[in-house]
């Protein structure tokens, strides 16, 4: 959890440092927030603006503790069941296919990702479809402060990277538990299998056909957490900003 609350809560002192420094320039003619949100009083004074500075720092850290036990909660599912798998493919490696444990043990990993999947993956699949909207906003205002030579725009750029982030770190962990599914896969091939009995081949094929098309972090079935969606994110981001960039050169 710390991992995740330490770069926001650092984006936010250090976004706030930026912006106090700039606006102490300008005299707090034209005040700048981390977060563009309402105030009911008057900004443009030193103490004012002091408060509503330290109201946003707070702000910032309290959504950043919810995000990130969600976020640790998640990551921790993804490398117990990463540790699983390895676990699991050293075993198949070491003592070979003939243990019914191998199974017993796959099969309980495959109902993990199952239930994992059931309360979880609705809630990531929202997340990968909403985190794009606000890279797109920031990058937007940044291109547009880089125009007009904003002192704001490296506060902007560093929103842009904190939430960029967030998308990726939930295609790592779906990343994660398939990579250890394809290596599960690899190790099940690569055994003597043409030279056990029956029972064992038929057990070992059954293994092979499930990590074939392996039961992974997905979001009923048809969209899959990994590096592929990431890559797709990024590109619609790409897409939009240039298109942004297009219209405000014009």
């Amino acid at each position: 959890m710390i991992i995740f609350n330490t770069p926001i809560f650092l984006y936010s002192i250090c976004s706030a440092s930026l912006n106090f420094i700039n606006d102490y320039k300008e005299e707090f003619r034209n005040p700048h927030m981390i977060v563009p949100i309402w105030f009911p009083w008057n900004i443009n004074e030193f103490w004012k603006y002091l408060g509503a500075l330290f109201c946003q720092i707070l702000l910032v850290t309290n959504s950043a503790m919810y995000y990130s036990s969600s976020t640790s909660l998640q990551l921790t599912f993804a490398f117990q069941i990463s540790s699983f798998l390895k676990a699991l493919q050293h075993h198949l490696e070491t003592h070979g296919p003939n243990s019914k444990t191998v199974y017993q043990q796959h099969a309980t990993i495959i109902q993990l990702i199952n239930e994992y999947n059931l309360i979880f993956s609705g809630q990531m699949y929202l997340e990968i479809l909403i985190s794009p909207l606000q890279p797109c906003g920031f990058g937007t205002a940044l291109i547009m402060a880089l125009k007009e030579n904003d002192p704001s725009a490296g506060s902007l750029l560093l929103a842009t990277i904190l939430i960029i982030t967030t998308s990726f770190v939930v295609c790592f962990y779906g990343q994660e538990v398939s990579t250890q599914m394809e290596n599960l896969h690899t190790s099940a091939y690569m055994n003597c299998w043409y030279e056990e009995k029956p029972e064992v081949r038929r057990d070992l094929l059954q293994m092979m056909i499930l990590t074939r098309n392996p039961t992974v972090i997905n979001y009923r079935r048809c969209f899959h957490f990994d590096y592929i969606t990431f890559a797709t994110v990024m590109q619609g981001i790409y897409s939009y900003l240039s298109m942004m960039a297009h219209f405000i050169d014009k």
